[in-house]
């Protein structure tokens, strides 16, 4: 089961730097940059990491891996982000750190959240559409708001 994590874990990565390859530049890379964030919960490799995680709740070998997966994974968005985005300068260096994590645990629970069958839940789009709001706000330099 390590192994099909360690797989996992390569596969989600790979998926990861190709979406972001050809993210492009301007004023609306931020917001293309959550969707394609958001796409790789859509896709069956999401599935599989979760049916993954949940099993490492009871099984203490394959919940340090799945901990080990989300670290490795998570530093490497982290790569990839610091690669697309330059920090501002002046803000709090934790600042892009925290709102990554903030973005994850978004796309965490909608993804979770679709798993479960139903017709209560809202699209993703209105969660997406609330983040990049936030994001637009906290990148724009003050006064610029729209």
């Amino acid at each position: 089961m390590t192994a099909a994590v360690e797989r996992l874990l390569d596969r989600r990565i790979e998926e990861f730097r190709k979406a972001f390859v050809d993210v492009p530049p301007g004023p609306g890379r931020l917001e293309h940059a959550i969707d394609v964030l958001w796409s790789m919960y859509e896709s069956p490799c999401f599935v599989a990491v979760a049916e993954v995680s949940m099993a490492g709740r009871t099984d203490p070998e394959l919940a340090a891996a799945v901990v080990e997966m989300d670290r490795r994974f998570v530093d490497e968005c982290t790569a990839v982000y610091a690669e697309l985005f330059t920090p501002e300068d002046g803000r709090d260096p934790h600042f892009d750190e925290i709102a990554a994590a903030f973005a994850f645990a978004l796309m965490d629970g909608v993804a979770y959240q679709r798993l479960v069958p139903g017709d209560h839940q809202r699209p993703p789009s209105d969660y997406l559409d609330i983040l990049k709001a936030i994001a637009r706000m906290f990148s724009t330099p003050q006064g610029d708001h729209e």
